[in-house]
């Protein structure tokens, strides 16, 4: 649970702070989200981040069967774990460390094929802007890959515009790997969306490095 707890807090200030900067220099200039709610709305906030459930239990497992089987399979969504606030998630012991990574698999749907470039941009923007190396195969043993797998271009009478996301982190040394699927949608946009859920994939990561998070009692 405490580890738990501090994933939230550390997700919560990277996206206020990336979403708004694309600067390590900048990003210090903004206050913690988290610091600025009421103790009411932090404790729901913490309890709804918290709430913990199989994938396949889910409304988006049972009412989205076109957004599955495009980059995970069956048995990854048997063991992914989560909530609709926070995503899904399943970590076979994958563990990030330094600043290089290797971006692997750039995949998506035929309807969000048109906004992949976009969202390559941004994911560069947030990466790099944020202390993160993209390099060539080989010179890491860490990898990353995307599949969008669902994408709502604009406001519609049920949902923000917004991106749904498989996202797979390998350690080539190792063989483990970390699954991790969450949709983000965003009033603003669909651009912003996509920027915002870039900016949630690095907070993952950071969390994935023991160096910056407690141990868990």
């Amino acid at each position: 649970m405490k580890k738990t707890i501090f994933v939230f807090i550390i997700i919560m200030t990277l996206v206020a702070s990336l979403s708004g900067q694309t600067s390590v220099e900048k990003k210090k200039e903004v206050k913690d989200v988290f610091d600025l709610l009421s103790p009411e709305k932090k404790d729901k906030l913490i309890q709804m981040f918290v709430t913990d459930y199989p994938f396949k239990d889910s409304k988006e497992y049972k009412n989205y069967p076109e957004t599955l089987n495009n980059y995970f399979s069956e048995p990854i969504y048997s063991k992914l774990r989560g909530n609709f606030m926070r995503g899904y998630s399943y970590n076979e012991g994958f563990e990030f460390h330094g600043n290089e990574i290797v971006l692997g698999n750039l995949k998506s749907v035929t309807e969000g094929k048109p906004f992949l470039k976009k969202f390559v941009e941004h994911l560069n923007n947030v990466f790099v802007g944020n202390g993160i190396k993209f390099v060539d195969p080989g010179k890491s043993v860490y990898e990353i890959g995307f599949c969008i797998v669902s994408v709502t271009p604009v406001l519609t009478e049920i949902s923000f515009p917004g991106v749904f996301i498989e996202v797979l982190m390998h350690n080539k040394k190792t063989g483990k790997s970390h699954f991790y699927r969450f949709g983000q949608g965003s009033k603003a946009g669909l651009n912003k969306a996509m920027n915002d859920s870039c900016c949630m994939v690095l907070a993952t990561l950071f969390t994935m490095c023991p160096e910056r998070t407690p141990a868990e009692n």
